[in-house]
Order: C-alpha cells, then sequence, then structure tokens
C-alpha cells in the first residue's frame, strides 16, 4: 500500500493529476466559458458543499467568485465525480 501512495505522489508531481483530472474537465470548461478551477468550484457547489477558495491574486479571486453564472448539466456533474482525485479521504 504505500509503495502505491508513492508511486501516486510521483504521478502527481510528474502532472498526472492535470493529465486525468484537469484534463477531463477542460471541455466542460471550454463549453461554458469559463476555467477549469471555476468548473470545480460550481461542481462543488451544485452538490451543496460549501467552498472556501483561497486566493492572493485579486483576477484569481474575482474568477473563483464567478461561478454563478453557469450551471453544469446532470451528464456533467457525472463526470467529474467519476474523476480519480488520487485523496486520501472521500467524506465529500
Amino acid at each position: 500500500m504505500r509503495a502505491e501512495l508513492m508511486n501516486r505522489r510521483d504521478f502527481l508531481r510528474a502532472g498526472g493529476l492535470v493529465a486525468l483530472g484537469l484534463a477531463g474537465c477542460a471541455s466542460i470548461a471550454q463549453a461554458h466559458g469559463v476555467s477549469i478551477p471555476q468548473v470545480i468550484l460550481r461542481w462543488n457547489r451544485q452538490r451543496g458543499i460549501v467552498v472556501i477558495p483561497g486566493s492572493s491574486n485579486p483576477d484569481h479571486i474575482a474568477e473563483d467568485l464567478d461561478i454563478h453564472g453557469f450551471s453544469l448539466t446532470e451528464q456533467e456533474m457525472a463526470r467529474i465525480a467519476a474523476l480519480e482525485r488520487v485523496e486520501k479521504h472521500d467524506w465529500y
């Protein structure tokens, strides 16, 4: 098990998350004319999860707040939910 976790960490450091998770959200973001972080924030909000994004960049803060001008379809919600997030917990 420990070796598997190390492999996953190495994979993530090498950009694996971008290849798997974020790339899966890219087409959804493009369809709505928004960024990938906005899609992920919106996905959580539509599931009733309170999100508290953090940034010191004013442009990122403004973008993070601008998630109410679009909605994800049930199919898009399911596609995002099916992505491998490689997390040690799944309480949400």
